[in-house]
């Protein structure tokens, strides 16, 4: 049996909730015509595949298209700029394009419209490929960055995330993220497809009052938050209502404090904090935080089976960057299209440039490689800046942008409100004051304000 079965492709998209708005033909239809479509265009084997698609439902239909026709499907961001595109384009060189717009600027052999989105193909590409799927990273400084992975990579990271969590059965999730990211994929997708799962769209951007009724409405028993959207549920103080079965958070750091409030406000519900970064497959850890106790809160978990990790500093107890080895690493990382050790090592070990310490087993996050700056001879902990800031209650969440290139950097802050935030700029300069030395204070702190319908800017 192949790694994807096509019928267990048609009862996930069958199971999908909402429909998309507006729709007359059912997302197995849709899937038929992408197929359909592929084999038209002679698009298979060895060929690369980008798929800029603004809903949800899209991006599902024409991920399992593309994997069914043998092709390899990159997921990206919808209303990518041109430039940005044609920089892809170069570098990946793809067999094919759908997208929201039409990439004229890359000069395709075909292009034509279906129901709004436009398909590009390119003939001279393609058909060297060896990688079934391929997953765009941030990246750093610009770069072009991106990970291949083998279908059996994600779905044994899949596996091995929900059995990490006790859900390896069928459960009904909401995906609130788009499938670009990640851990939507494995962690969610995947993961519903290898346990017949049902999945539920949410709005994009999230909103909580969209939450807690599509989880009531289409009783949904699981949900993955990142801190950011687990602090607005908090602050509508509608979490406790929910009736969740399980909720993780993951995709960036939670401090122990907002772990024990979620404890605190979701008794009957499962709670699990994870994590892991895209190159790692993704997943690479987990806390059971219902039945951690209190030291280990500061902790994401204890790695998954297979996965050994240290550390790069000679003492394990200390303070140094995770470097791990997962049967679920990325086959090959790419950097502007060539290959790069950048992070992947040639004998298989994955520089994360997250700083951990390990205290038996358990992985405590202490920053980023990158969090830290020389700043007025002095060092400074970006993260714990972020942290430290987002410690005040009308904080939603928080930025810091690097300034200069020489050995004495600088920081602007960014801090973003909750809707009904009352806190004006000296209020967060008094607090930053209280908690800061003169040498650590940024140049700049920006007020943003953080509505319902301000996306959210993740860190992957």
């Amino acid at each position: 049996m192949p790694l994807i079965c096509e019928k267990r492709v048609l009862e996930l998209l069958s199971s999908v909730r909402p429909l998309p708005a507006k729709s007359d033909i059912s997302l197995v239809d849709r899937l038929a015509q992408s197929r359909e479509r592929w084999q038209q265009f002679g698009v298979g084997q060895g060929d690369l595949v980008l798929l800029s698609l603004p809903g949800t439902a899209d991006q599902l239909v024409e991920f399992f298209g593309a994997v069914l026709s043998k092709a390899t499907p990159a997921l990206l961001p919808p209303n990518l700029p041109a430039s940005r595109m044609q920089r892809i384009f170069e570098s990946f060189k793809p067999k094919a394009i759908v997208a929201n717009k039409n990439y004229k600027s890359c000069h395709p052999t075909v292009s034509q419209f279906e129901r709004g989105t436009a398909v590009c193909i390119f003939d001279e590409n393609g058909g060297d490929r060896t990688d079934d799927v391929m997953i765009f990273t941030s990246g750093t400084s610009g770069h072009l960055s991106a990970c291949s992975f083998s279908i059996e990579k994600l779905l044994l990271n899949a596996r091995l995330h929900t059995e990490s969590i006790g859900r390896a059965k069928s459960e009904t999730l909401y995906l609130n993220l788009p499938v670009y990211y990640s851990f939507a994929l494995v962690a969610q997708v995947m993961a519903a497809y290898l346990h017949g799962s049902r999945l539920v769209i949410g709005n994009s951007p999230f909103n909580v009052r969209d939450f807690a009724n599509k989880v009531s409405n289409f009783g949904v028993t699981g949900a993955s938050l990142t801190p950011i959207l687990a602090k607005r549920l908090l602050v509508s103080d509608l979490l406790p209502s929910l009736g969740l079965s399980f909720l993780t958070i993951g995709g960036d750091k939670i401090v122990a404090g907002d772990v024990q409030v979620l404890l605190r406000n979701i008794s009957d519900t499962e709670l699990y904090i994870t994590y892991g970064l895209t190159e790692a497959g993704p997943r690479v850890s987990t806390l059971a935080a219902h039945n951690a106790t209190e030291h280990q809160l500061g902790s994401v978990g204890t790695p998954f089976p297979g996965v050994i990790t240290s550390i790069s500093d000679s003492d394990p107890r200390s303070v140094g960057e995770l470097i791990l080895t997962s049967p679920t690493t990325a086959d090959a990382m790419y950097k502007d299209g060539a290959i790069s050790h950048d992070k992947l090592q040639p004998n298989g070990e994955l520089r994360t440039g997250d700083l951990f310490r390990i205290e038996d087993d358990y992985l405590f996050f202490a920053g980023r490689v990158s969090d830290f700056i020389i700043q007025q001879g002095e060092k400074v902990n970006l993260r714990s800046v972020r942290q430290l800031m987002t410690e005040h209650h009308d904080v939603a969440g928080t930025q810091t942008a690097v300034q200069g290139n020489g050995v004495s950097r600088s920081y602007i802050l960014t801090v973003r409100l909750h809707p009904n935030a009352t806190a004006s700029k000296s209020d967060l300069e008094r607090h930053l004051t209280s908690v800061l030395r003169r040498c650590e204070y940024p140049i700049d702190i920006r007020i943003e304000s953080l509505s319902a319908e301000t996306p959210e800017v993740l860190k992957i």
